[in-house]
């Protein structure tokens, strides 16, 4: 976010939580519309958590009518009421959010907004901020460690470190994260241009249907593409590619709604001006946009390994024979009460999802860096 408009405000006489509420938040407004309909649609649909702690959700009966009762009618029902639900949210996000652009009138550079002193009030704030990794990361870590040392004291080595290949295993899900990363950014390049730069009902239309992958829950897009592989596309049931194309099905919404957010703060005139030096079109929305859209895509594709690098249900119906990933791993382990032998993986998967999320920190700082200077 450009924070020219922040120091004008300061400068007109408005206070920090005047400037906070009147700048800040509308000129951020696009992605907090978009980070809270993704954790809405991802709530809804998520499957992994609310089934091994035991809570009725939408998505835990339509696992149950599947893979118990086999009453397919009952869980398109179920899926299909999910679906509107999911509907609802989104029609709510585009009232709300409307068609209002967000970048610069002017072409002078942004500057870095220099941090404010907060006084005493920085180590409550400090507080907050430790209890919140103390809750999400700290815990969790030690929880895994102690049931790591406890099988290795009653004598779990061997079975704790050599129950599955733990290499293997990492190697599968990064390989299923970098291929689904890549088709997911690929695909919401061209959309996110077109639905900022040629809004329309068409377009509106596209983008929204690519946010279905939230809408309905994993379990029912893989089974959906079970129904297609099996019966249509038999030669690509079971492979990796129709894996990646579930998982990019998925995971849409994540990459285009980070493309969207960056591509509101580009102005148009950047195209413009390079078509009037002679550049066609598709040249200069490449020159033009692309360098901008950097941090936006490396979010796009950092958010994208993370949730495919934990998904399941798409996998454990749709991976090739003997293709298993961490969390398939964690599944099975859990589903037949060896904690032990799951916290390897689990501490596996937590240092790999750690990588993303430190590229997307470092490279936050260095683009803000480089915008200040």
């Amino acid at each position: 976010m450009d924070v020219s408009g922040e120091e004008t405000a300061r400068m007109m006489g408005l206070s920090h939580l005047q400037t906070l509420i009147k700048v800040t938040i509308p000129s951020i407004k696009p992605a907090i519309l978009s980070g809270s309909l993704l954790v809405s649609l991802y709530t809804l649909s998520d499957f992994g958590a609310v089934s091994l702690l035991r809570y009725k959700t939408f998505t835990w009966s339509i696992y149950n009518q599947y893979e118990a009762g086999f009453d397919r009618n009952a869980a398109a029902l179920l899926s299909l009421t999910l679906f509107i639900v999911a509907t609802g949210f989104m029609c709510f996000e585009l009232l709300v959010r409307g068609n209002k652009r967000y970048y610069k009138n002017s072409s002078s550079s942004s500057k870095k907004l220099p941090s404010i002193d907060i006084g005493k009030w920085r180590w409550p704030a400090a507080g907050v901020c430790a209890l919140v990794s103390l809750i999400s990361v700290a815990i969790p870590i030690c929880v895994l460690l102690y049931w790591v040392l406890r099988g290795l004291y009653h004598g779990e080595t061997v079975s704790i470190l050599a129950a599955e290949p733990n290499h293997v295993l990492a190697l599968n899900s990064i390989i299923l994260s970098v291929l689904t990363a890549t088709v997911v950014v690929t695909l919401s390049l061209p959309v996110g241009y077109l639905a900022i730069r040629h809004s329309g009902f068409l377009t509106t239309a596209i983008e929204k249907m690519c946010y279905t992958g939230y809408a309905l829950p994993s379990i029912a897009v893989s089974l959906a593409l079970v129904f297609f592989g099996s019966k249509i596309g038999s030669p690509i049931y079971q492979t990796l590619p129709l894996l990646v194309v579930a998982c990019a099905v998925l995971c849409m919404p994540t990459g285009l709604s980070a493309i969207r957010s960056s591509m509101t703060q580009i102005s148009p005139r950047y195209e413009e001006s390079s078509m009037t030096l002679g550049k066609s079109r598709i040249k200069s929305v490449i020159a033009t946009n692309m360098p901008l859209l950097k941090s936006g895509l490396t979010m796009a594709a950092a958010t994208v390994f993370l949730i495919t690098m934990k998904e399941l249900p798409a996998v454990l119906l749709l991976a090739p024979l003997d293709f298993h990933t961490l969390t398939t791993a964690i599944w099975s382990f859990t589903s037949e009460a060896f904690f032990a032998r799951a916290a390897i993986p689990s501490l596996l998967l937590i240092l790999l999802s750690s990588i993303p999320l430190t590229i997307i920190v470092l490279k936050n700082n260095i683009f803000n860096t480089s915008w200040g200077e």
